[in-house]
């Protein structure tokens, strides 16, 4: 355990530091540790739920999608919609329907498969 001398002064040193800069080794160090946290946070939620298997295979696609998403994001920056203009057709198709069947009333609600 840290004594409240040692805790003051990594403070002043984080603090002295600075903001760390995008893609930096320290940074990239903390969005891996973030990212496996998170993963190893969900497996621990996903194991002690009691949900069924379907709703567990598509929370992992979920997880997965979001993953890959953060990681095209990452790679294609504030570009990605134009140098991806697919991804942003597939994306943005069933975002479209879901908006407009909740703002209809009595239309069916959109399959969330496709």
């Amino acid at each position: 355990a840290l004594s409240d001398e040692q805790v003051e002064e990594r403070l002043r040193s984080h603090k002295d530091a600075g903001p760390r800069q995008p893609g930096s080794a320290a940074a990239a160090g903390n969005e891996e540790a973030a990212a496996a946290a998170m993963a190893a946070a969900s497996a621990a939620a996903a194991a002690s739920s009691a949900l069924t298997p379907a709703q567990q295979a598509a929370k992992i696609a979920r997880l997965g999608a979001e993953a890959t998403l953060r990681a095209v994001c990452t790679t294609f920056g504030p570009g990605l919609w134009s140098q991806l203009a697919t991804l942003w057709e597939l994306v943005a198709a069933p975002l479209g329907a879901a908006i407009q069947a909740a703002s209809t009333p009595g239309a069916p609600a959109p399959d969330p498969q496709s």
